[in-house]
C-alpha cells in the first residue's frame, strides 16, 4: 500500500481499521490513515484542545517515513509537551506579576507532570535511534 515506514508497522501487526474508503489505526495520541483512491498516508495529531486534529510538521513526519511508528508517536509526544511546557511557563510569569490570575501551586504541579512525561518519550525516542 504505502512506502511509509509507520504504515507497515502497523500492518504486519494487523492493528488497521478500514472504512470504505481507508485504512487507519490511531494510538499514542496520532492517527495515521492511508487513502485507498491516491494511497496518500496522512498523519494527524489527535492531542489537540478542540475537536479536531492537527497536521504533523514535516520534521515528525519524517520520523514516521523513515524509523517507524513508535519513533514517530514519541516526537509528536514530546513535541506536543514542550508547547504545552511553554503555555505553562507564561501562565506562571502571570501568575507571578497577578497572583489572583493564575494558581501558581497548580501550574507548578502541572510543570512538574509534563517536564516528566516529556522525559519519559523523549528517552524512549533516544533508545529507539540509537537501536539503528
Amino acid at each position: 500500500m504505502s512506502q511509509n515506514k509507520a504504515w507497515k508497522d502497523l500492518e504486519s501487526e494487523n492493528k488497521v481499521y478500514r472504512t470504505g474508503h481507508s485504512s487507519w489505526y490511531i494510538d499514542h495520541g496520532v492517527k495515521i490513515e492511508v487513502f485507498d483512491k491516491d494511497n496518500r498516508t496522512e498523519v494527524m495529531n489527535t492531542m489537540t484542545s478542540n475537536d479536531k486534529y492537527e497536521k504533523i510538521t514535516d520534521e515528525q513526519m519524517y520520523i514516521f517515513e523513515s524509523i517507524g511508528w513508535l519513533a514517530g508517536c514519541y516526537k509528536v509526544n514530546v513535541d506536543v509537551c514542550h508547547n504545552k511546557l511553554e503555555k505553562i511557563i507564561m501562565l506562571m510569569h502571570y501568575a507571578h506579576l497577578e497572583p489572583t490570575l493564575y494558581n501558581l501551586e497548580y501550574l507548578t504541579e502541572r510543570k512538574r507532570k509534563l517536564l516528566i512525561k516529556k522525559d519519559d518519550y523523549s528517552l524512549r525516542l533516544k533508545e529507539i535511534l540509537q537501536s539503528l
